[in-house]
């Protein structure tokens, strides 16, 4: 059993010692339920499990008492209590609560070498008298350290015993005091945050950045090198049917969206980097009073962050919001905030219809997010989830400089979740559509003609009103944002297989396109986690007013344009 306060890098070393790429963070409620995986150590088959974080065993937060359970049960050998070196004396409660449970008992003494170099002082020849127990000093990214702590779980750990007073203990003193008063002071706190925001949007979707430069080779590279060369290949030993469907159908769909694949991965980077590093943790407390104000919390800023990645995985996460109105409040505002799979739609529709101020679109978005989340989450306040919000208390991570290798796990499982997303959902929408497109209802093969006769055509006809009012007439808008409830990518794919020779939409037209894809029912993953989470009532109810809700919000963004220009 891995355990300790939060914060202390439990996590990590969970990660270090079974190779797996759980979610961690400088955030109380990143783990908010036990995790586990069985191992090989050097022959030996162990199963570690990796515990939420907890003050105490007689705690009353939801992480503390699953914890408390599982420890409780004693159907386990060894308990490895994970410590943050500069916190020591507070985890000295925990250890001695721990060790009621009579256990064998391993303290590993995380963060070690930073602790040092800052000033401080354990006595490590005494350290085991004073604990009472097994330590192990080090850091949980380091594998000499992990190796040390193998070693020592296989050699055997002895029941722990009542310890003794600490003697050469020393805390070295914060020397961040004045980076911490300039990021989260009264009057610069706000402007950092909107600083760090326009900064991370610019990196990612910006016309002249690094990161859309690679997304233009990639672009560049499959649609004048790659998918000729495949198209004549494939000519020369499949029919027609097969190359359309492999070359237009499918190739065509992923393509769309994998050229955003650096826009994605980049913008996972920047909120993996801001959460790391303790900023998202320090914000939370500066920005608690206001959120108070609509119904939210400082425990809420992790969850509405975690939004820009993922719905599914941000819902989750709002298990470590103990006030159940807050809870429901910040899980029903989430899809407001635009996730990334909706990235690769906002910059097709920017790309095609406002070029070289594709960024001021994502801007504009993001802005959008926040002003919809804190109104709406106001008005569930005054209506329907009226409980009360509670004074914020949590522990706030301290400022560092994030552990590059973690980061970059981080990075690759935001690449692995997109890739096999792109060969999966997009890559069978695609395919599925296409077929659709190409065959008419008497199922002959169109060969790209006549598509208003196809199977496609009678299927998305009867949708097509919904954006009557935004002067959208084609049936295949319809269709693409249907497909955007499997995976909101397969908007983007949908529309490049629909439009090969781009879209034709007026400005009036996109803006109020786009706002309706930004607000409209979640994907089904993100549904499956609100009806686990929050119940399935809740979870039908989310995606009925999303879908009303953004068709209103469109037809007002078209109306309202419509005046001004």
């Amino acid at each position: 059993m891995i355990v300790g306060l939060p914060n202390a890098g439990k996590t990590t070393l969970f990660n270090a010692l079974t190779g797996s790429n759980e979610k961690v963070g400088n955030w109380h409620g990143v783990t908010v339920k036990e995790k586990w995986v069985t191992t090989n150590l050097k022959g030996r088959k162990v199963t570690f499990f990796d515990l939420p974080g907890l003050y105490t065993l007689m705690g009353s937060s939801a992480e503390e008492r699953c914890a408390e359970q599982i420890l409780n049960a004693k159907n386990y050998d060894l308990i490895i209590l994970t410590v943050d070196a500069k916190r020591l004396k507070r985890s000295l409660k925990l250890l001695e609560e721990l060790k009621s449970l009579g256990k064998p008992i391993i303290v590993f003494i995380n963060l070690y070498a930073d602790f040092l170099e800052k000033g401080g002082k354990i006595n490590e020849q005494k350290a085991e008298s004073f604990l009472g127990a097994t330590a192990v000093f080090g850091d949980a990214i380091d594998k000499v350290s992990v190796d040390k702590l193998i070693n020592k779980i296989l050699q055997g750990v002895h029941v722990a015993k009542k310890g003794s007073n600490i003697e050469g203990f020393y805390t070295p003193q914060k020397n961040k005091v004045k980076l911490r008063r300039f990021l989260f002071g009264k009057f610069t706190a706000f402007p950092v945050f909107f600083a760090i925001t326009v900064f991370t949007l610019w990196l990612c979707f910006g016309q002249k950045s690094p990161i859309t430069a690679i997304s233009n080779i990639i672009e560049w590279s499959i649609s004048t090198k790659i998918a000729p060369t495949l198209r004549g290949v494939f000519s020369l030993i499949l029919s027609p049917f097969l190359v359309g469907l492999l070359i237009d159908g499918i190739l065509v769909g992923i393509t769309s969206v994998l050229v955003f694949l650096p826009q994605v991965c980049s913008l996972g980077f920047c909120i993996d980097f801001l959460d790391q590093s303790g900023y998202l943790s320090g914000f939370s407390a500066v920005a608690d009073d206001i959120l108070g104000k609509f119904g939210l919390s400082g425990r809420a800023v992790y969850t509405l962050f975690g939004g820009f990645g993922c719905t599914a995985i941000a819902v989750n996460s709002a298990n470590g919001i103990e006030n159940r109105g807050v809870r429901l409040r910040t899980v029903l505002s989430l899809p407001f905030i635009s996730c990334s799979a909706k990235t690769p739609v906002y910059l097709f529709f920017a790309s095609s219809i406002f070029k070289e101020k594709a960024f001021f679109v994502i801007c504009a978005v993001w802005i959008l997010s926040i002003f919809l989340l804190l109104l709406y989450s106001l008005l569930l306040k005054n209506t329907i989830v009226k409980q009360k919000t509670e004074n914020f208390v949590a522990e706030i991570a301290e400022l560092k400089f994030p552990s590059i290798k973690n980061l970059l796990k981080s990075l690759q499982k935001t690449a692995i979740q997109f890739i096999i997303k792109l060969a999966s959902i997009v890559l069978i929408v695609s395919a599925f559509l296409w077929i659709l497109q190409n065959l008419s209802t008497s199922f002959t093969f169109l060969n790209g003609s006549n598509v208003e006769n196809s199977l496609l055509a009678f299927l998305g006809k009867p949708f097509r009103w919904l954006f009557y009012p935004i002067g959208i007439t084609d049936w295949r808008y319809s269709v693409a944002v249907l497909s955007g409830v499997f995976a909101k990518e397969g908007v983007a794919s949908t529309l490049a297989m629909l439009f090969p020779s781009g879209i034709g939409l007026s400005v009036i037209q996109g803006v109020s396109l786009t706002v309706f894809c930004y607000a409209y029912t979640p994907c089904l993953t993100a549904l499956a986690s609100y009806a686990k989470n929050i119940g399935v009532r809740f979870a039908v109810f989310c995606a009925v007013y999303q879908l009303i809700g953004a068709l209103l919000l469109s037809y007002f963004a078209y109306f309202s344009l419509g005046l001004l220009l």
